[in-house]
């Protein structure tokens, strides 16, 4: 019975050093799990501000991107690097999923070996520290997915001004090639520089270019503006109401006529300048030694004859304007 006991008790003892053996190992297999888990974290940290910086970088490549084809490429060049940045994040992201699965198979394992050699408490001791692990775990995996939200964010909010400042080229590409030679377009592309200062190209001396020492003219829509007079408008400033005026001739306005009137058939060729008859027109005391306008006379002769324009020949009446239509009906 002794020898029994004394077997026992050596089996005992060499089960308890096997034990404690592989306790000792899953330790260090647990502190190699850690370190490489630390290890991970320095290279996510270390990639975070590589993404920074390359965020920062291509920042500072679209606020001095050209005018011209060089927009397109570098948009392309930006494009291919944000992809192979979520490459790398994903890889990343998955071999940090498979060490943490690792990580969890060998904290199982060296549980289960424990839990056979050590006592309740200790078993429940290394079961709540084994919950702290999984606890930093998941926090690591949270902040991996918050990481690549941001990411994400940010991504699309390049993509987007890429995609503006892409659809405002185009757009002023389109103008420029179909308002603006494509010399003219080149000179003032090479006449432009940079300022630092306004963030933007500047072109010297516009003060001086065409639209600012061209007199304004009047537009076709300003309806309370003076509209050009045709030279046939022009002898139709002198006012002669007899009614209103008295029988005399107002000179309304005088200009410069290069046109030629017809006079008389006595007085030389028959023809005489405009502005000579405009600046010396004839004073006419009585309705008979007047000339005669277009329109036809409302009174009528006593010998029944009519009366017919002598200037122009023609016996047609002219238009009625909204005053005398007005008139006219309240009479």
């Amino acid at each position: 019975a002794k020898q029994e006991i004394g077997a026992v008790r050596k089996q005992a003892a060499e089960e308890l050093s096997a034990a404690v053996k592989d306790n000792a190992l899953a330790e260090h297999n647990k502190r190699e799990m850690e370190l490489k888990l630390e290890m991970e974290q320095k290279q996510q940290e270390e990639m975070v501000k590589q993404q920074r910086a390359l965020l920062v970088k291509l920042e500072s490549m679209e606020a001095k991107l050209l005018v011209g084809g060089e927009i397109m490429n570098k948009a392309a060049q930006q494009e291919d690097e944000l992809r192979k940045t979520k490459l790398e994040l994903e890889e990343r992201k998955h071999q940090e999923l498979k060490l943490a699965r690792e990580l969890a198979e060998r904290e199982e394992a060296n549980l289960m070996k424990e839990e056979k050699v050590i006592n309740e408490y200790e078993a429940e001791a290394k079961t709540k520290k084994l919950k702290k692990v999984f606890g930093k775990v998941k926090e690591v995996l949270a902040d991996i997915k918050q990481m690549e939200k941001a990411h994400g964010r940010e991504r699309e909010d390049l993509l987007d001004t890429i995609r503006e400042l892409t659809a405002q080229f185009k757009l002023k590409t389109l103008v420029l090639e179909y308002f603006m030679p494509r010399e003219a377009a080149t000179a003032l592309e090479n006449a432009a520089h940079w300022d630092d200062e306004d963030d933007n190209y500047r072109l010297d001396h516009v003060e001086l270019s065409g639209n600012a020492l061209r007199p304004r003219q009047r537009p076709a829509s300003a309806s309370g503006l003076r509209r050009p007079e045709t030279a046939s408008e022009k002898p139709r400033k002198y006012v002669s109401n007899e009614e209103e005026q008295g029988g005399v001739e107002v000179e309304v306005h005088v200009e410069r006529n290069q046109y030629l009137v017809y006079t008389s058939d006595d007085e030389g060729d028959g023809y005489a300048l405009a502005e000579d008859k405009i600046v010396n027109p004839p004073v006419a005391t009585t309705a008979k030694d007047r000339p005669k306008t277009s329109k036809k006379s409302s009174k009528k002769p006593k010998d029944g004859s009519t009366t017919t324009n002598s200037t122009s020949g023609s016996s047609t009446k002219r238009p009625e304007t909204a005053k005398k239509r007005e008139k006219r009906e309240k009479s």
